[in-house]
């Protein structure tokens, strides 16, 4: 695993700040006990007394998260796994000896006689002290790996997100580049129409209109839009399938004042709509009512979108439009959305979803 040189500052910090509680705790727990039974003493003189016993951990705490990260965390087999292990227990106990040496000579002013050192070392064995050092020591393993497997879960996430935002980036490309080419189709093949039946007027409008949504869709860059802007988009698109289907096709919009200005995914409302359109009555000579509200209540944004259905078309569950709707929505929202549609009684299909109208995770 890799780590970086703040992640390496952070360590060392986190290290020194633990240890230095530790420190001050147990010279004024030595200090309180002293005074409690009738002896002379200071906080500063326990302070220099229990110094050499921790004083060595400031720095080989931090060492040893950095190389377990580093060196063992890698996938490694069991013997090699454990060998690593037992490299880093036989170099690290020599080097904690020789430190605590230098903690005592720093605290004393005086280096330990041979003599001494060799029965210091059978009374750190025998009245078992070493007990509480490896006990740190385990303690700072456990921790480094703990420490590790979260770093790991954090760029795990971090990855997904990034993941999840290029496909997001994707899919919302191809609706752009989508706009249903047979659309474009027939609004071109409805304007020529109009100019053969010299309804210049008419013509120019729809060109108008198509223009606008043809700029809407290349130069937009920002991922989510107002309601209030995504409905002046849907009004351009109802336009032109009015100038199709004439009077087969009816479309009523109510927009809440207080939902206009609340922030949806660019085209979600225009793929719901697109959608009722493409499986409505209007398509068996019959007329196809359209249903389209955003109210804000509790801080959600409810949208629902209610149509005729064609006799003969069977909607089963979520269609492709439907779909891609909910796909993006679980980019966007993750769990924190609604999205149903069920047919209704008089022929009438109804869409519904529910938003949060105040947070986006793109």
């Amino acid at each position: 695993m890799k780590v970086t040189f703040k992640h390496s500052v952070a360590i060392v910090s986190f290290s020194v700040a633990i240890w230095s509680l530790i420190l001050v705790i147990s010279a004024l727990s030595r200090y309180r006990l002293i005074t409690q039974v009738g002896q002379t003493s200071t906080f500063m003189d326990q302070l220099v007394y229990v110094w050499p016993w921790y004083i060595s951990w400031f720095w080989f705490t931090p060492l040893l998260v950095i190389v377990v990260k580093m060196f063992i965390t890698e996938r490694t087999t069991g013997f090699a796994f454990m060998a690593k292990h037992l490299a880093l227990f036989c170099v690290f106990f020599p080097c904690y000896f020789l430190s605590f040496g230098l903690s005592v000579f720093l605290a004393n002013g005086e280096l330990v006689e041979s003599t001494n050192f060799a029965e210091g070392l059978t009374r750190y064995f025998s009245q078992n002290y070493w007990a509480e050092d490896f006990t740190i020591y385990v303690c700072i393993m456990l921790g480094a790996y703990v420490s590790a497997y979260l770093q790991q879960i954090r760029i795990k996430e971090k990855e997904n997100l990034m993941l999840q935002t290029q496909l997001y980036k994707v899919q919302l490309d191809a609706l752009k580049s989508q706009l249903n080419p047979h659309f474009l189709f027939n609004a071109l093949n409805t304007i020529s129409g109009l100019m053969r039946m010299k309804s210049s007027d008419t013509a120019t409008s729809a060109i108008a209109e198509l223009s606008y949504m043809l700029r809407s869709i290349l130069e937009r860059q920002e991922d989510v839009v107002s309601v209030r802007e995504e409905v002046q988009f849907i009004e351009k698109y109802i336009f032109f399938q009015t100038l199709r289907f004439e009077k087969r096709l009816v479309t009523e919009i109510k927009i809440s004042e207080d939902a206009k200005n609340m922030k949806i995914p660019f085209l979600l409302l225009h793929t719901l709509v697109e959608n009722a359109i493409k499986h409505g009555a209007q398509e068996e000579g019959n007329v196809n009512t359209i249903h389209l509200s955003a109210t804000l209540l509790d801080k959600r944004l409810h949208i629902q979108l209610a149509n005729t259905m064609a006799t003969e078309q069977k909607h089963e569950g979520f269609g492709i439009g439907l779909l891609n709707c909910k796909k993006r929505l679980e980019l966007l929202y993750h769990d924190d959305f609604e999205l149903r549609s069920n047919q209704c009684a008089n022929n009438q299909y109804l869409t519904v979803i529910n938003l949060p109208a105040e947070q986006m995770h793109v």
